[in-house]
């Protein structure tokens, strides 16, 4: 198990952080990792830059003979449409969130994870979407049921970290929850408390944290990210497409409460359904003609099919390469390791 912190505001911040006692034992016994990472918008360009070159290289005729994947690499699931924090760049903020507040169905959880077991599924599954996951009481006993029901299967959650107490931090890993990312929000660079305590409970028993990831993120709240496909309250989307490839729809299968599959995790409002698990099998629509076509148009750069996309200028593993954390050599092995799997 390792835990990896992000961002920070400040190289001060890095050590106040690093002199934690608690965190300072998890580095020594090499189960902590830090990175700290800063948002700049050379970081930003030069990658977008590249990316469209590599893009246009992609589309080349005689490209494209690729095989197809079978299952997403990743679920997410949003079991409850709300969020407790203030991000200014989120949608699903307090200040922001229009959506009413809604919970799935155990039962449409439940078939979810039942199929995917018939399919002895060994991807990801995330508890989290464009919500707190924390918020939903329920998070814990649906954590049980999916590492029962998939044993191969990883179980990760990301969270804000505000109702991360010790003891509800505990439930999750005992229940078997395997990655847990923590976001923690701040302009000063502070470990919310309930985040501190959680890491010093943490250290305190080996068996907490053993076979366990934690990714501890040290983010700014009052920042800009990517636009979000136009849904970012405080960045504008481009006023001109871009010709950049994108592959969410290659990885990730997105369900809300009512059941219904969006486009990706950048459909805040599930705008762009592409079926409903109540309804239609995980297969069925994932390899149904909706998602084909996004596939399709998104592999060539296209990203005029679809409104979302016409305002969206992220894609799957941007955020690593908007901090500045990944190198060319990973991203591109990242996506040319995803689009290559497929036959467009």
């Amino acid at each position: 198990m390792k835990i990896q912190a992000g961002t920070s505001t400040t190289d001060q911040n890095r050590y106040v952080i690093e002199k934690i006692p608690e965190i300072k034992k998890l580095k020594n016994e090499g189960v902590l990792s830090i990175n700290y990472q800063k948002i700049s918008s050379i970081s930003y360009l030069i990658p977008m830059r590249i990316i469209i070159s590599l893009t246009e290289l992609l589309s080349f005729p005689g490209k494209r003979k690729l095989i197809s994947c079978n299952l997403p690499y990743s679920f997410f699931f949003e079991t409850r449409t709300r969020c407790n924090n203030i991000c200014p760049f989120c949608p699903a903020s307090i200040q922001n969130d229009t959506r009413n507040d809604l919970y799935m169905a155990e039962k449409t959880f439940k078939k979810c994870i039942d199929e995917l077991s018939t399919l002895d599924y060994h991807g990801t599954i995330w508890l989290h979407n464009y919500n707190e996951p924390l918020l939903d009481k329920r998070i814990v006993s649906f954590i049980r049921y999916a590492s029962k029901q998939l044993p191969k299967a990883k179980l990760s959650l990301m969270t804000n970290g505000i109702l991360l107490s010790p003891r509800y931090g505990i439930r999750l890993l005992e229940a078997g929850l395997d990655d847990l990312v923590i976001d923690n929000y701040s302009d000063n660079g502070i470990l919310i408390k309930n985040v501190k305590n959680f890491l010093i409970k943490v250290a305190s028993d080996k068996s907490y944290y053993q076979h366990k990831f934690f990714f501890l993120e040290m983010r700014i709240l009052n920042a800009k990210g990517d636009s979000r496909a136009g849904n970012s309250p405080n960045r504008k989307y481009n006023l001109q497409p871009l010709k950049l490839i994108c592959d969410w729809p290659f990885r990730s299968f997105v369900v809300t409460n009512n059941g219904d599959v969006g486009l990706c995790c950048k459909d805040f409002k599930f705008e762009c359904v592409m079926g409903n698990v109540n309804r239609q099998s995980i297969v069925e629509i994932w390899n149904g003609d909706k998602f084909k076509h996004a596939r399709k148009e998104l592999f060539k750069g296209n990203r005029t099919w679809n409104p979302l996309c016409s305002k969206c200028d992220g894609w799957m593993g941007w955020d690593g390469v908007y901090n500045g954390t990944l190198g060319l050599a990973f991203l591109f092995e990242h996506l040319i390791g995803t689009i290559t799997r497929w036959e467009i």
